[in-house]
């Protein structure tokens, strides 16, 4: 097996969406509902996303579980959250675009570390 040096491209583009789009729905969630909530976690959750999408050029294996890990959690949560009150933006939008995340990253996560433990 070779040695992982960094994220792959895929992996690190759409991470650095993920995290824009956490940036951007917080702030707009803000705005429009003054949830304050909102405004936190989607700050808090893009520079965290941001982070570890940088700190997979040094150890990718980290990067690649703790942005798999969080964009699961994210999607459970939306799916509630849309679940309940049934309004796309930015419940559902959000909840698409974690999956998407989930998907990706965790696919190439598995991709990149066959039967690693």
């Amino acid at each position: 097996m070779r040695p992982i040096e960094k994220l792959d491209r895929l992996s690190a583009r759409v991470s650095d969406f993920y995290a824009a789009s956490l940036l951007i729905v917080g702030i707009g969630h803000f705005i429009s509902a003054k949830s304050r909530l909102s405004l936190i976690v989607g700050i808090i959750g893009s520079v965290l996303v941001y982070t570890f999408n940088k700190f997979g050029l040094k150890y990718p294996k980290v990067a690649y579980d703790f942005i798999t890990a969080f964009s699961l959690i994210l999607a459970f949560y939306f799916s509630i959250r849309f679940a309940y009150n049934s309004i796309f933006f930015p419940n559902g939008f959000m909840l698409i675009i974690s999956a998407i995340t989930f998907l990706v990253v965790g696919y190439n996560w598995f991709k990149q570390f066959p039967g690693d433990e």
